[in-house]
């Protein structure tokens, strides 16, 4: 298998193998009954959109009941911004639940860099997720990543099976990989059941509600994280509609502002709402079975879209 050498390292290529062989025996796709694929009646528009972007825009739509998906630019690379304190929170869930880690230690936060936020405090490791994740606070980011070690944060993507993110010397994802990741939050997968319950939690009280959110009707519950750090925009998130859950991750970097970046992902957030507005009919509202959604998430990380 060319992809399993040339893309995964060895530990994934049993997994990589098993999920190809049900993909093999599966319509990727199947057939669904009419009206049953929301998704579809955006993705033309969605993509029209993106394409339209003075600058570069990327994102990934995956209707969480029939697996549908609509795509531009899954695989193109961006500095991940702010994102990647999602993957930062997961790794210290990561480290709880292996008993190498309490969210009830205390840890300082120091003001440092650029972007700080300009006093030194002390608080609980699980505040400090809180605060990166909620209100992206750079410092409790910054006290979590030395607190974990760097070459656990260095290795995080690796282990939540996000093969196109970097935490290195430079910090890069894919809508692709992000879309991959909040999949597997939503289904239990990403950690466990219970840290992927708490972290979403976290992210349903998100405070930047600028982006996404801004663009949906008022109380729609929305799972997201965003990230700003111009010239790039980003927002990834699950959104809880009426029609059934799905995940948006769009990321941008303007030719101009950071800015501009909002206006399209709030654009592209509008789009992908109107076929999920009113609940389904119950036939169109089976979820796609246990082997698909488990194929399909390791296509969506390892498939540039």
């Amino acid at each position: 298998m060319a992809i399993c050498a040339a893309r995964v390292r060895r530990p994934a290529c049993a997994l990589l193998a098993a999920a190809l062989a049900a993909l093999a025996g599966l319509a990727l796709f199947p057939p669904a009954p009419a009206g049953a694929a929301p998704l579809d009646a955006a993705c033309a528009a969605m993509r029209a959109e993106a394409e339209a972007f003075d600058g570069r825009a990327g994102f990934v739509a995956v209707d969480l009941t029939d697996w549908t998906r609509c795509a531009h630019g899954g695989g193109e690379v961006f500095m991940t911004a702010s994102l990647y304190k999602l993957i930062v929170a997961a790794e210290a869930y990561r480290q709880r639940e292996a008993g190498e880690l309490s969210f009830d230690e205390p840890i300082l936060v120091l003001p440092v860099g650029e972007f700080n936020h300009g006093q030194t405090f002390t608080t609980t490791v699980g505040e400090a997720v809180r605060l990166a994740v909620q209100i992206s606070h750079n410092d409790a980011a910054l006290a979590l990543r030395l607190r974990l070690g760097r070459e656990n944060v260095r290795a995080a993507p690796e282990r939540l099976g996000l093969p196109h993110t970097a935490l290195g010397a430079e910090y890069t994802t894919t809508p692709g990989d992000i879309a991959s990741l909040l999949v597997r939050l939503h289904g239990g997968r990403l950690v466990g059941p219970e840290a992927d319950a708490e972290l979403i939690g976290l992210l349903l009280g998100q405070h930047v509600t600028d982006r996404i959110p801004r663009a949906l009707p008022s109380g729609v519950p929305v799972a997201h994280k965003t990230g700003r750090f111009n010239p790039f925009a980003h927002d990834a998130g699950i959104v809880y509609a009426p029609g059934g859950p799905y995940v948006l991750a769009a990321l941008t970097e303007s030719a101009e502002h950071e800015y501009r970046g909002f206006e399209a992902i709030r654009s592209l957030a509008a789009l992908s709402w109107p076929p999920f507005a009113e609940p389904r009919p119950p036939a169109a509202a089976r979820a796609a079975p246990h082997e698909m959604r488990a194929a399909l998430e390791m296509q969506l990380a390892l498939e540039p879209l």
